[in-house]
Formats: structure tokens, sequence, C-alpha cells
């Protein structure tokens, strides 16, 4: 059978650019698509990733070509957008419930809750701001002690 585990773009944009973590970001994927199951994100993660990617150009921390590099590669990291009817609604619940300054945030953990999946961010206050109320949510970081 298999699972879908859903990442937010914080650790997608890992997959892309050479930063923190960036090793145990591609890792985690490697591991995931190994045992065959799903890389999950909702639709809006490629943008968001791109995002990311634009703000490090701007600020003047990533070169043109690098920037145009990890942008072409964001279409074979094998992340499946999904979307149901009721992500915004439970999106919605989530960043208030919690206060969430972005709701785009809670997308990541309301796919999550209504799939019944593991996630996996590297936004370390997201992280404690929703668990444990949400405990398949994993930090990143953790896996440099493993």
């Amino acid at each position: 059978m298999t699972d879908s585990v859903c990442v937010d773009a914080s650790v997608g944009v890992k997959w892309l650019v050479r930063e923190e973590d960036s090793i145990i970001a591609l890792r985690l994927r490697h591991d995931i698509l190994a045992r065959g199951d799903v890389l999950i994100a909702p639709p809006h993660t490629p943008s968001e990733m791109a995002s990311a990617i634009y703000k490090r150009y701007y600020a003047g921390t990533m070169q043109p070509e690098s920037a145009r590099i990890a942008l072409a590669a964001l279409p074979g990291i094998r992340l499946e957008s999904r979307f149901m009817p009721e992500l915004p609604l439970r999106a919605l619940e989530i960043a208030a419930q919690f206060n969430l300054k972005w709701i785009y945030d809670a997308f990541y953990v309301a796919l999550a809750d209504i799939v019944g999946c593991e996630m996996w961010t590297a936004d370390a206050t997201l992280y404690r701001t929703v668990h444990p109320a949400f405990s398949k949510i994993h930090l990143l970081s953790e896996l440099r002690r493993r």
C-alpha cells in the first residue's frame, strides 16, 4: 500500500537550493520515494517555493543563473498537488485556532490532517505552534540526530 507524506515549501526549497539541512531534506525525499510513498502538498506549493527562491535572488544572496537552475528543476521533484473541497475551510480553522500569521502554512497542516499522513517542515515556528496538537508533524532538523 502506498502512503502519502506531506511536505511544506520550507522542505521543498531545500531540494532545490543548497542551504542548511539540504542534505537531510534530500535524504528524507529519497527515503520516502524509495519506500514507494507519494510526496504531497497543497496546490500553492510550487508558487511558494518559487517565491522563496526569488526572494533569495532579489536579496542578492542567489545569482540569477542559480535561481534559473533551481526553478527549472522544480517540475522534476515529484511532488503531487492535492486539493480537496474541505481543505480551505480546514486551513482557516487551523490558522485561527493557532493564530497563524499566514493561512498558507495551515494548508499543509490541514492537508496532512485530512489525509491522515505525516507532514515534514523546516519551519520551527510552525512546528512549535501546532505540535503536539498535530502529532504527525515533524521538524526536519529532528533528523540531524538520527
